[in-house]
């Protein structure tokens, strides 16, 4: 089992997401739905190994992290998802983390073994190439890891990119403080430049588990068609 490796579960709300899906559910549908992800993820990282940790403002998302074992982080406020992931990163590495594996908590098809598949395996090489210090897209130094006075071992990117590959669905990336998490629009892409700026190992994790996140009213009808987390590659598009 990976215990250097933490799962880290960034949840904004699990009362007021899903905004998108507004004008098809009522919002108590919708916050079932939410929360109803958000258990799987949970569920599906525990069993996958690695600790897990969950980021979020929201003291319910942090209740059920921690009677299900996993860590939880409590955001002071909301202040978006890319500094939610910076103060997880930064918690993950106080606690021994060598490595992060960042996953959406809209993944209906989510199964424990996706998340394996975004662990690689052991890397005998050592010396990364890496530097020591993460900066953000303005430049702005963010973090220096206590890793960088231990063995280095080469730096690595893992993306699981969304069904439109423009979204990042999965991150996995060693050491922690190697990026400056960019979410937002294309950020397949500018997490793949900045790794390989970094001089990373960067490899795609392609896995219906992982493509498909749950965000519109035409995800939702999609969803539908079939048993929550049924496989979305066995889904019958008729």
């Amino acid at each position: 089992m990976d215990r250097s490796t933490w799962i880290v579960i960034p949840v904004r709300s699990l009362t007021d997401g899903k905004r998108r899906l507004a004008p098809v559910l009522e919002p108590d549908a919708r916050a079932r739905l939410v929360r109803r992800l958000f258990e799987r993820t949970l569920r599906a990282a525990l069993e996958a190994g690695p600790r897990a940790l969950v980021v979020s403002p929201d003291p319910d998302a942090l209740s059920l992290a921690r009677n299900a074992g996993a860590a939880a982080l409590e955001e002071p406020r909301p202040v978006g998802l890319n500094h939610a992931l910076e103060l997880a990163a930064r918690e993950a590495a106080k606690r021994g983390a060598e490595a992060l594996l960042v996953v959406s908590a809209d993944l209906p098809d989510l199964e424990a073994e996706d998340l394996r598949a975004m662990l690689p395996p052991p890397d005998p090489e050592s010396i990364s190439p890496a530097p020591d210090r993460a900066w953000n897209p303005a430049g702005a130094q963010i973090a220096e890891r206590a890793e960088s006075a231990m063995p280095r071992k080469r730096a690595v990117v893992r993306i699981a990119p969304d069904e439109a590959g423009t979204g990042t669905n999965a991150l996995y990336v060693r050491p922690p403080s190697l990026l400056a998490f960019e979410y937002g629009e294309s950020s397949c892409r500018r997490h793949h430049e900045q790794a390989r700026r970094a001089g990373a190992r960067v490899e795609t994790v392609d896995r219906p588990g992982l493509r498909f996140d749950l965000d519109t009213p035409i995800d939702l009808e999609r969803h539908e068609r079939r048993p929550f987390g049924r496989p979305h590659g066995e889904r019958e598009d008729r």
